[in-house]
């Protein structure tokens, strides 16, 4: 299952890197919340918020930027629409649209 606040946690430890990156290593005896978060970086990937640049390094895109920046300018943004559109089924690209077109008033 998706973890919404791991999902935009993961986004500001990179945004807070001088080159935007964090290293995420695939072991064959990783612990569950290891796993849970490589798994919540290659979510990002898939919505085009990171991208994947080796084998285990992973970097903010500038999409991942406008939508920490989205976030950061209004803080009364109601994240549990965003929970709740993730729940939904709606794919998270979907969805991350959704919140920055909410969140500049669109």
């Amino acid at each position: 299952m998706r973890d919404p606040d791991l999902m935009i946690k993961l986004l500001e430890e990179m945004s807070e890197r001088p080159d935007g990156s964090i290293l995420v290593v695939r072991l064959l005896d990783m612990r569950e919340s290891e796993l849970k978060r490589a798994h919540h970086v290659e979510l990002l990937c898939d919505a085009g918020l990171a991208q994947q640049k080796s084998k285990s390094s992973f970097r903010i895109t500038n999409t991942g930027y406008d939508f920490l920046g989205a976030i950061n300018r209004n803080r009364t943004i109601n994240f549990s629409k965003f929970r709740k559109l993730l729940q939904e089924g709606i794919e998270l690209a979907e969805s991350v649209r959704r919140i920055i077109d909410f969140v500049n008033g669109a």
